[in-house]
């Protein structure tokens, strides 16, 4: 992969990550805090409630020009049917009540904006009462506060790392109380081999059985894939686009930069921003080379719906749009939903077993069984993470080449399909697998710049349980690092290794 980062125009890499990136606070008003509250349960509710003490948190939250408090219902809840809550008690303490509906043992419940706040103290008085609907639930589920929507970003139970700042890491948190990564498992692998020894004559019944199945698809729970096109003949080195999905039915999985969204023009770095408030989604594509129309597969969204959404449901405007001359002259263009394919759980029904049964001689032979044990090669996978160890200045854009050829295993997804994702999620991110030649590059943009030590990237290695692969194994040659000038900035990037549970 060519060193791209240094041919990035100024203009073009603005558009991206001013534009899609800069409305990353999900609806928050100039100097306010937004707060979103999750929890991660284990077992479905019918009703959460949610309770904070303002008054210990220094915490002030912000009323519209009617009085109400401004908190909102997580989008995904409200397209539910959920009831929604908010009070203020007697003693100060917030108050937050979700009913009428089923919430997901792990989900985001609800954002409100304050003036000021102390988050760490805000978090260590949360707590939560979960009227399960299923047996063995978690009637005190831990809670979630951060301004990441997303409700697992308290702790993360596998990085080694103390991330919600309370002295605690990984299972040691009481937010990974439910993780599957903290529940303790056994594995045994065994094959067996029979002997025959002796034989006697007996009766028995053999028995055939007749039934009816169908199956229908349940269109309350769709999954829906969207893919966005490029109508026109044109050339374009950056584009941009909104799209408002209010009058979908459904909802976009994911939020903010971890929208669930992919880009389908391989060699185009990706940006993706969704804000849950007002429900719009920003996409944009930067290619030095170029993607032309007409009829162009621009990018893929999930989402959640209660019935097929049509075209007309997503409201398309292009603020941004390019050639790849110099630095790029206006265009005009259009950008529309071409394809939209859903999918729903399947429920199986079976009618009626009619049985015939009917007695035969047979001889039965009796075994005496030799067991043997043998343990072989088991698959497993792992999370590498690459961290930026050191630079001697922010860094704004990062190119490494990653040689594996000594691990047992590689990297899940191959080419630009690799399983990686950012974990600076302000940059732009391309990454490469050439499985020929073991050899996974990384590369990442960012103009506001990023300091040391800071993760940067995490891949999923399918690995081998019997030969485990350790940060040895992954020899890690800085191709590009420079700062927001293009001046080259001395920086080391290493990995660690964490299995997956």
């Amino acid at each position: 992969m060519n060193t791209w980062f240094r041919k990035v125009g100024v203009g073009a890499a603005a558009l991206t990550l001013a534009g899609v990136l800069g409305g990353c606070n999900n609806g928050g008003g100039s100097g306010l805090i937004q707060l979103f509250f999750g929890v991660n349960g284990n077992g479905n509710c019918s009703q959460v409630i949610v309770e904070v003490d303002l008054e210990a948190a220094n915490a002030i939250i912000t009323r519209d020009t009617e009085g109400a408090l401004e908190c909102a219902l997580n989008s995904a809840l409200d397209s539910a049917g959920c009831n929604f809550n908010p009070v203020i008690l007697e003693n100060g303490n917030l108050r937050a009540t979700i009913s009428g509906c089923t919430i997901p043992a792990v989900s985001n419940l609800f954002s409100c904006l304050f003036e000021d706040v102390d988050l760490s103290t805000l978090q260590e008085t949360a707590s939560a009462i979960c009227s399960c609907k299923t047996e063995g639930c978690d009637e005190n589920p831990p809670v979630c506060i951060s301004e990441d929507p997303d409700p697992t970003s308290c702790e993360d139970c596998t990085n080694g790392k103390d991330d919600d700042g309370n002295g605690l890491t990984d299972c040691e948190d009481p937010n990974c109380r439910n993780s599957p990564a903290c529940q303790e498992t056994t594995t045994t692998s065994t094959t067996s081999t029979s002997v025959t020894v002796s034989s006697t004559t007996t009766t028995d019944t053999v028995t055939t059985t007749s039934s009816t199945t169908t199956s229908t698809t349940n269109p309350l729970d769709l999954t829906c894939r969207v893919v966005f096109k490029l109508e026109d003949d044109v050339t374009l080195g950056a584009l941009q686009w909104d799209t408002d999905y209010s009058d979908v039915p459904g909802i976009l999985l994911g939020s903010g930069a971890q929208a669930q969204c992919a880009k389908l023009v391989p060699s185009a770095l990706a940006a993706f921003n969704d804000v849950d408030a007002n429900e719009t989604l920003t996409a944009g594509l930067v290619d030095l080379e170029g993607f032309s129309g007409p009829n162009l597969d621009l990018a893929e969204c999930t989402f959640k719906a209660s019935a097929t959404p049509l075209k007309s449901d997503f409201a398309i405007t292009v603020t941004e749009a390019t050639d790849t001359v110099g630095d790029g002259n206006p265009v005009e263009v259009t950008v529309s939903v071409g394809t939209i394919s859903c999918e729903g759980p399947v429920t199986t029904t079976t009618l009626p077993v009619v049985t015939t049964t009917t007695l035969v001689d047979t001889t039965t032979t009796t075994l005496d069984t030799v067991t043997t044990t043998t343990t072989g090669s088991v698959a497993k996978n792992y999370d590498i993470m690459f961290v930026l160890a050191t630079a001697s200045a922010p860094v704004s854009s990062l190119q490494f080449d990653v040689n594996y050829s000594t691990a047992t295993g590689g990297f899940e997804g191959s080419g630009s399909a690799v399983k990686c994702t950012k974990q600076v999620l302000t940059a732009l991110f391309a990454p490469n697998d050439v499985d020929a030649t073991s050899t996974l590059t990384l590369g990442l943009v960012d103009l506001d710049g990023f300091s040391a030590p800071k993760d940067v990237a995490k891949c999923t290695f399918n690995g081998d349980a019997g030969d485990p692969p350790v940060p040895g194994d992954f020899v890690i040659t800085i191709v590009d690092s420079t700062n927001a000038d293009g001046d080259p900035v001395s920086s080391t990037v290493t990995a660690t290794v964490t299995p997956q549970p």
